[in-house]
């Protein structure tokens, strides 16, 4: 049986960071696959602000505030991004540990899309972590900072979570707490569990 460590949260929220703390910390070894390397290995000829950009993944800039109102998946990007458990439930089944990322706050009806996982990998231990922070501009400064990232992203990835109260195994904040302290729960919160 492995170990999958969900971590979900917002662009710029830092799950990258926290993932590295946990596997520096963490006496098992966990691989880690983020949804940033499923972005990235998309073709970057169908990532933008283009119309040719409707056949991956498309930023919809307002032409009046000049500002990011939606991201457009087609349905050639939900199929890639769809993968990503897909992916990490190979790796866990072939006997190794996983952490992994996503965004995901989208429901299938009434329940929310991530209540799939729990029955995807049941046959491993499944921790929900929940990763945020206490503000939006705390996130923007962050999405700002890091130089990489589409400016609005982290607003439009706020608002959808703002309404999504879901029973995570651990919430850490990585704002008010250092990565390497919310690393610590997460370890503590596997060793409690072991128990």
């Amino acid at each position: 049986m492995s170990k999958i460590i969900f971590l979900n949260g917002v662009a710029s929220v830092g799950k990258t960071t926290l993932a590295k703390e946990v596997q520096h910390l963490s006496k098992e070894n966990f691989l880690y696959v983020g949804i940033d390397a499923l972005f990235g290995a998309m073709p970057k000829k169908i990532v933008g602000f283009d119309e040719q950009d409707e056949e991956g993944f498309r930023y919809v800039i307002d032409p009046k505030t000049d500002k990011l109102t939606e991201m457009k998946a087609s349905p050639y990007a939900i199929q890639v991004f769809t993968c990503l458990p897909k992916v990490v439930k190979l790796l866990a089944d072939s006997g190794l540990n996983v952490i992994f990322d996503e965004c995901n706050f989208v429901k299938n009806g009434t329940k929310p899309l991530i209540d799939e996982y729990k029955t995807l990998f049941a046959d491993h231990e499944i921790y929900m972590v929940g990763v945020k922070v206490s503000n939006l501009k705390t996130l923007e400064q962050r999405e700002k900072s890091r130089g990489d990232r589409v400016i609005g992203m982290a607003k439009i990835f706020y608002q959808s979570e703002e309404n999504f109260n879901y029973p995570y195994d651990l919430i850490v904040y990585n704002d008010t707490q250092e990565p390497l302290d919310n690393a610590k729960k997460v370890i503590e919160l596997i060793k409690t569990n072991e128990k």
